[in-house]
């Protein structure tokens, strides 16, 4: 390879770089779920409280924000440890709601589609995680 050749591929990858849909959505979807549930505590706690066992929803809905703010200013700043960091924490955080959903849903509670909404976000992240661009 040429360095005309690597600069091209470098030159190429940065332009996909300015291109984030899968982490403007879950950034998106993050802190809106986030603030629902912390506007409509009632709606939650009614929803899935036998199931989190008197956890209040502050300690969800506060750091999908937080996670959210986070990934957001990773995109926007180019800070590969901030992407890396909310990464792994909207994972954990999606992944413990996807399981309560999924177990909610398919136990003793109304069957509820919910739980699909969590899976596709879970599985963006993992995308995102596998990736390693955190983009």
């Amino acid at each position: 390879m040429t360095r005309n050749d690597i600069k091209h591929l470098k030159e190429l990858r940065e332009s996909e770089r300015q291109y984030r849909p899968t982490s403007a959505s879950i950034v998106f979807i993050s802190l809106v779920y986030g603030w629902f549930i912390l506007h409509y505590q009632a709606y939650f706690v009614g929803l899935l409280q036998p199931r989190l066992i008197g956890l209040p929803p502050e300690l969800l809905g506060v750091p999908l924000i937080i996670f959210g703010l986070i990934q957001l200013f990773g995109m926007l700043f180019n800070c590969d440890i901030a992407r890396r960091l909310s990464v792994i924490g909207l994972a954990f955080i999606w992944g413990g709601l996807f399981v309560v959903n999924f177990a909610y849903a398919f136990g003793d509670g109304y069957p509820n589609p919910i739980w699909l909404f969590m899976g596709k976000i879970i599985i963006d992240c993992i995308i995102l995680a596998t990736k390693g661009s955190y983009d």
